[in-house]
């Protein structure tokens, strides 16, 4: 079961069967939905901003791709190129992806996460002054806020927020239709968010409350401690705490239940 956003959630399942593929196929190819089960529990928002000028900036962050494609219609309904020269930094392989697929064809660095971002910077702060003025384009609610991090000495950094991340109402109807299908093995949890909002509509709705039995997938240490008090089935935590990460625990955990014994987290 995928909890993402419905349109984050098709491509991450997309790329998880890409990778199960490679060399034989380990699942079915008559379409996603025969192996992966959606239930979204946030649902993305677009905000509506005004395009700064891209004159004053001489770098781009995005720590997320749901940023990437907010931003990059943004510049698309106004015509605006300026921003596809300019540097990128973003966090994770996939944000860099959706951005250079975006137009955006200068990625300077990817990081594995927010932390692995700020540490680059740190790193190479030779590089930026107060006069470097970067844009961080994010959303309404995130881990890292990289205006606070950064800023003064390091650099300006300037935060966008592009869109907001909504809880999805659940409805009765849905959620039975859903679990009446193929039996479900896994829940994969991408964020604390996603995980406290998940175990909270488990009181809601009676029906979701057999999932606590099966396992669950998180994309970090964070989340899998978040999970795992609610939680009865067993607890898996990525190696690296986004999307690629995930990619790798699904591939390797649907692998080794076909083959091998998962080992489990303690």
């Amino acid at each position: 079961m995928i909890t993402r956003p419905i349109e984050q959630g098709r491509e991450f399942a997309a790329l998880v069967r890409s990778r199960l593929s490679e060399g034989r196929v380990l699942v079915p190819d008559t379409g996603v939905d025969d192996v992966f089960s959606f239930l979204p529990v946030l649902e993305i928002e677009p905000i509506f901003f005004n395009l700064p000028d891209s004159g004053l900036f001489s770098g781009l962050i995005f720590s997320s791709a749901n940023g990437v494609r907010v931003f990059a219609d943004r510049c698309k309904e106004e015509g605006e190129k300026g921003f596809n020269d300019l540097p990128v930094f973003t966090v994770g392989a996939f944000t860099a992806h959706t951005a250079r697929a975006a137009g955006f064809a200068d990625i300077r660095h990817v990081a594995e996460d927010a932390r692995g971002l700020c540490a680059f910077f740190f790193e190479h702060r030779e590089n930026f002054n107060s006069t470097s003025r970067l844009l961080s384009v994010r959303g309404a609610d995130v881990h890292a806020d990289f205006e606070d991090i950064l800023c003064p000495d390091l650099c300006d950094v300037s935060s966008l927020v592009a869109y907001t991340a909504s809880a999805v109402s659940f409805h009765s109807h849905d959620v039975l239709e859903l679990l009446s299908g193929q039996p479900i093995a896994c829940v994969t949890f991408f964020s604390k968010r996603t995980a406290l909002i998940f175990i909270e509509n488990m009181r809601t709705f009676p029906a979701l409350l057999n999932l606590k039995k099966v396992d669950a997938l998180c994309i970090s240490r964070g989340v899998l401690e978040a999970v795992r008090p609610s939680w009865e089935g067993h607890v898996y935590c990525a190696s690296s705490p986004n999307q690629d990460g995930m990619v790798d625990l699904v591939v390797q955990y649907i692998r080794e239940k076909n083959m091998y014994e998962a080992e489990r987290i303690k």
